[in-house]
């Protein structure tokens, strides 16, 4: 890499380091301000619990308490925020660059020097990709290994674990249902556990055969374990009593249940969990076509999975668009340039988070979520080849 070259990618590369300090620092000040009080009593109440002797704790200490709970509650959120403002930063960063440049006047020096204003753009546009693969490793990566602490609200600061929920009806491959009253997907020491569990068996009619009612099953990795044992319901031409169940064996595995538990966990999963929950779904899907609820299930996994490619793709070309805005042959009138790029930009950043989350008639989830990139693309291309340079 030439002289030129590192020069305009360290300067990129420091102000979008810089703008996403100063994003982030905002976000916290915010947060901790409508929070402190809730901070302050659960490191009150920390103290009070490991305190042997049950003083009351004092200020200096319940403090430390409190920003160490601030860092730990925010640590795992401010890296699922670097996906979600990476497209904005980037485009920020490069208007902060370019304006730089040319009130120092170096984009004229650049270019007495025989040089394209391409040669000017190339630099940053390595910079971007490189910010662009960090998010793909942070979402493939690290999101997935930490998306229980992204669901925490702040009484959980300080916690490592999703808490306990309930578990409607459910079904599985076999079309048996499962209710739970508890479901703690990751209890401070050992394995997933239900608590309050009902499990119904059907014929291929949707009869009730029978049910299964038990306190407590731990999964083993294979299947559910009772214990004690789940007493058995027997239903026919009379009810009675059958064996009791032990284990429970279903593609209702702990990963499958903490999906439909935690509606915002679906983001966090990386691309083959997201795959392994879409066999899942088909898989505890009932024999014959797919139900109005399956489908939409598959197709929001589907736009999960793929939409994060789309945003990828949407966010690099919607900083190519915005480039000529602030890279020119002549000194502009800067932040004249910002109000006429701020329009452009808003709307290309919308179609990149939007193109995912959104449902297009007729076209499967798979392809729908590339429209976006779609019309973004020709507008990049059209926006490069009209350069001046």
């Amino acid at each position: 890499m030439k002289l030129l070259d590192r020069y305009i990618a360290a300067q990129y590369a420091t102000n979008v380091v810089v703008l996403f300090v100063i994003l982030f620092s905002f976000v916290v000040a915010i947060d901790v301000s409508i929070n402190i009080d809730r901070f302050w009593d659960n490191a009150a109440e920390l103290i009070a619990r490991d305190s042997e002797s049950g003083a009351e704790p004092g200020p200096t200490r319940t403090l430390v308490v409190s920003a160490m709970l601030v860092f730990d509650l925010w640590w795992p959120r401010l890296l699922n925020l670097y996906n979600t403002l990476l497209g904005v930063v980037l485009i920020a960063g490069m208007g902060f660059t370019g304006f730089q440049m040319v009130r120092h006047r170096e984009l004229v020096a650049i270019l007495a020097s025989g040089q394209s204003l391409f040669r000017v753009a190339r630099p940053a546009l390595a910079v971007a990709l490189g910010f662009a693969m960090l998010q793909v490793l942070n979402q493939e990566l690290i999101i997935p290994r930490i998306a229980p602490l992204l669901l925490r609200d702040h009484g959980q600061a300080g916690t490592r674990d999703l808490g306990s929920t309930d578990i409607p009806l459910t079904p599985d491959s076999a079309g048996r249902l499962l209710l739970a009253e508890g479901f703690d997907p990751a209890p401070a020491q050992g394995p997933p556990t239900l608590r309050g569990i009902t499990i119904i068996k059907r014929d291929s009619q949707g009869r009730m055969t029978a049910t299964h009612e038990g306190d407590t099953a731990t999964w083993t990795g294979t299947a559910w374990r009772f214990d004690p044992p789940a007493s058995t319901t027997l239903y026919g031409e009379t009810r009675r009593p059958g064996e009791p169940l032990t284990e429970f064996v279903t593609t209702l595995d702990p990963s499958a249940l903490r999906v439909r538990s935690f509606d915002g966990y679906r983001q966090s999963l990386s691309w083959s969990q997201t795959g392994r929950m879409i066999r899942l779904v088909r898989d505890n899907a009932p024999d014959g076509p797919l139900s109005p609820e399956t489908r939409r299930r598959l197709a929001e996994l589907e736009r999960t999975r793929f939409g994060r490619i789309s945003a990828v793709l949407s966010s690099m070309l919607a900083l190519v668009i915005t480039m000529p805005f602030f890279i020119t042959r002549l000194p502009t009138n800067t932040p004249l340039q910002a109000l006429k790029c701020a329009p452009i930009a808003l709307l290309a950043l919308i179609a990149a988070a939007a193109g995912p989350s959104i449902s297009i008639p007729g076209l499967p989830a798979a392809v729908g979520v590339f429209i976006p990139v779609l019309i973004l693309a020709p507008a990049a291309v059209a926006t490069v080849t009209s350069v001046r340079t």
